[in-house]
């Protein structure tokens, strides 16, 4: 793919699916990560769907767990949760004032 085909399909993205695409890049990096055998205390790989879960509900600042984050996860684990968890919020944040100045500034028709 050339240049100006990779910026022609560039603009076509919107906003929203920039967002929506973004949550999805943290969610994936954060489950391979938590995938890793040193990413738990035992040593082992931990399910797909466990991490899966694990990173969406970090990402997204839900707070749900499959298992007790202290017992499951060693300090690199914690931290890559810890990581998703400061990036989730600083998106829902960013969403939301984005949206808010949108109304306050919107020009009149």
């Amino acid at each position: 793919m050339d240049e100006k085909k990779l910026i022609h399909a560039r603009r076509h993205v919107s906003q929203t699916q920039f967002i929506a695409y973004g949550f999805f890049c943290v969610i994936i990096t954060g489950t391979l990560l938590l995938m890793l055998p040193f990413a738990s205390r035992d040593g082992q790989s931990e399910p797909f769907l466990n991490c899966l879960f694990t990173a969406t509900s970090a990402s997204c600042v839900t707070g749900l767990v499959v298992a007790d984050t202290w017992s499951q996860w060693s300090l690199f684990g914690q931290l890559v949760i810890l990581t998703m968890i400061q990036i989730g919020g600083l998106g829902f944040i960013t969403v939301g004032s984005h949206g808010g100045g949108l109304h306050i500034h919107r020009a009149p028709p």
